[in-house]
């Protein structure tokens, strides 16, 4: 199913799974966004393997408990903090993001490649983003949870995914998937979190301090 590194099988592979459920969509015809579901009962002790290099995002939902969590960014260790289930972190999939994989572990990660937030922000007539000012700690925050609570049945059984996770175009009429990244991308939380659409222009550059 993948074509990137940043989710589905590629991904799994980095971090040494099997297998991974994914679902991706085309963002305006333009680039494709993904969640991916990782989840180990038992991992074999190690660092996760480099995803190659590109102009995009992860969106990390931790969805257990994840204690003294030990990260990289450019073969340079830049944080030890403990991550709490449904806590985010964002992570630049061009400093080469690697974490200590040593206890059990479950996580969303949206990828969200630059192309496809541009287009988000220009279909919305708003402001592209930069690059994002974040720190390599948990952020809590309501809008990535609940966008991961309304995913998660679809990735755990997709013979019954919801209209909620149907491709459909920006802008097209009742709830959908391009509503929810869209709602994603506009969140303003803290150092790290840009907004990359609308809500950039409507509210300016308020930010929420992240909780450590």
């Amino acid at each position: 199913m993948a074509t990137s590194e940043g989710y589905g099988e590629r991904l799994a592979e980095r971090l040494r799974l099997e297998q991974a459920p994914a679902i991706a969509m085309r963002v305006l015809r333009t680039a494709d966004m993904a969640v991916t579901e990782t989840r180990c009962d038992d991992p074999v002790l190690g660092l996760s393997g480099s995803i190659q290099r590109a102009d995009a995002f992860f969106v990390n939902l931790t969805l257990r408990d994840y204690p003294n969590r030990v990260y990289w960014e450019d073969g340079r260790q830049v944080s030890v903090c403990d991550m709490r289930a449904g806590q985010a972190s964002i992570h630049d999939l061009k400093r080469d993001p690697v974490a200590l994989i040593d206890k059990p572990h479950h996580h969303l990660f949206f990828y969200l490649p630059r192309d496809a937030l541009n287009a988000i922000a220009d279909d919305a007539n708003a402001r592209r983003i930069g690059d994002l000012n974040y720190q390599p700690v948990g952020i809590d925050d309501t809008t990535i949870s609940s966008l991961g609570t309304a995913i998660l049945p679809a990735l755990s059984h997709p013979e019954r995914e919801p209209v909620v996770c149907r491709s459909r175009p920006l802008g097209a009429r009742g709830p959908c998937c391009s509503d929810l990244w869209r709602d994603a991308t506009s969140v303003t939380a803290g150092p790290g979190w840009a907004c990359a659409v609308a809500s950039e222009t409507r509210q300016g550059n308020s930010q929420r301090q992240p909780r450590r």
